[in-house]
This record gives structure tokens, sequence and C-alpha cells, in this order.
């Protein structure tokens, strides 16, 4: 959760924090193959997040590496209608 607010901010370009937040809710998706290593997994959460008045849906990546939290990529999506 720490990290999804960081990345929202930086995605953002604001460190204004008290206009930003990630909701409570982790849901967690399904694993993703590492495209260079087929044979291990990532791991994906998604959170909702907001700036301002916009929308965020967060995916975050996480490699499989017992004891450690290695974040691998990260996808942030506006909720909008273009």
């Amino acid at each position: 959760m720490k990290q999804a607010k960081s990345l929202l901010l930086f995605h953002a370009g604001t460190d204004s924090q008290a206009d930003a937040g990630v909701e409570d809710g982790v849901k967690v998706l399904p694993p993703l193959r590492n495209p260079v290593d087929r044979r291990q997994q990532f791991d994906v959460l998604q959170v909702q997040g907001y700036v301002y008045r916009a929308s965020y849906q967060m995916r975050v990546i996480y490699a499989r590496i017992p004891g450690k939290c290695v974040l691998m990529g990260q996808e942030i999506l506006e909720r909008s209608s273009p």
C-alpha cells in the first residue's frame, strides 16, 4: 500500500499527499509469467487510488523471492472515458 501511493504520486507528478490516496482493499490477481524465464512467476496486486478528482487503477508486480519484496513493474491507468 505504501509503494502504491508513492508510485501514484510519482505518476501524477505531484508530492501533495493531502490530495492523493489509496483505497484499503487489495485484489490479488493471477500470477504473470516472467517474459525472460517462463519458469518464474510474478505476483500481481491491484489497488484503486485517486489524485485530486482523478481515479486510478494500479497493478503492482512483484518477484517471488522468499523473504524479499522486489517490485518488478507497475501499471497505472486513469479510470475515465476519453
